[in-house]
């Protein structure tokens, strides 16, 4: 498996899918689901991550059940977002815990973040300091915030078609 050129077989594609919806299956389970022996699903498993195909191993929290209530969805429009600041404001989100997904965004707006809350003083509090180090690196044009009512949809696992 090449970086530059990542071919992905049937057996890539099959631990891939089946990884990211159960990242807690064994590979000797792995490897009997395919027919495959054992040290092949963990070859192959092995050279997925290298090629940072397979980044790391996770799991889905319910944020209500474990005392997280409060969600908040923020859209951001940043004006200029030059390479100094915006790497500030990366810095800041990866430190903060409570905001979970951020994404650097093209059209309107420049980043979409979503938070996590125990109340709505800490996620008030959160979102100011958000805005706070926002407006210090760079010219802030728009700060939207969204409360998340119910959550759809939320995954990691590959249900679309790794076929080309």
């Amino acid at each position: 498996m090449n970086k530059k050129n990542l071919q992905l077989d049937d057996i890539d594609k099959t631990i891939i899918k089946t990884l990211s919806s159960d990242s807690r299956k064994s590979s000797r389970q792995l490897a009997s689901e395919l027919g495959v022996s054992h040290q092949t699903v963990l070859s192959r498993i092995r050279q997925l991550e290298k090629a940072g195909v397979i980044k790391q191993y996770t799991l889905v929290v319910d944020f209500d059940k474990v005392g997280f209530p409060v969600k908040t969805m923020t859209l951001i429009e940043a004006g200029k977002l030059g390479d100094t600041g915006f790497r500030k404001i990366e810095e800041y989100l990866k430190s903060e815990p409570c905001f979970i997904s951020a994404s650097q965004l093209d059209g309107t707006f420049d980043l979409y973040v979503v938070g996590v809350f125990r109340d709505q003083k800490e996620a008030k509090e959160k979102l100011l300091e958000l805005r706070n180090v926002l407006s210090k690196h760079v010219d802030l044009k728009s700060f939207k915030n969204h409360a998340i009512w119910q959550t759809i949809k939320h995954t990691h696992s590959v249900n679309i078609s790794l076929d080309e």
